[in-house]
């Protein structure tokens, strides 16, 4: 079965707060990301955990489209693009973006 993911374009600025919001909720735990890469423009799937210092501004940052997190699989940090974004899925939180025309 194949799935309708939105094309790349990006998602709109609302999408982009909610998703930061559900990022940032986590508390450190582990979730999987999938998101169309901006260099090769390919659907990556990411295993992370958001990775914050006490320097990192949350609450001024809300317009940010970008979030830093730590990667599992290449124990680096990354910075994840929320306007790429196709899948989230934390635990019982999962969210999906609208496939649009």
């Amino acid at each position: 079965m194949t799935r309708a993911y939105a094309s790349p374009v990006g998602n709109p600025p609302a999408d982009v707060a909610r998703l930061r919001q559900l990022i940032l909720g986590t508390g450190g735990r582990f979730f999987r990301v999938l998101f169309v890469s901006r260099g090769k423009n390919e659907p990556r799937l990411m295993r992370a955990r958001l990775k914050r210092t006490s320097s990192e501004r949350v609450d001024s940052d809300l317009w940010n489209s970008q979030v830093t997190v730590f990667d599992i699989e290449k124990k680096e940090h990354r910075t994840l693009p929320l306007e790429r974004v196709v899948h989230l899925k934390c635990g019982k939180i999962e969210w999906t973006t609208e496939v649009r025309s």
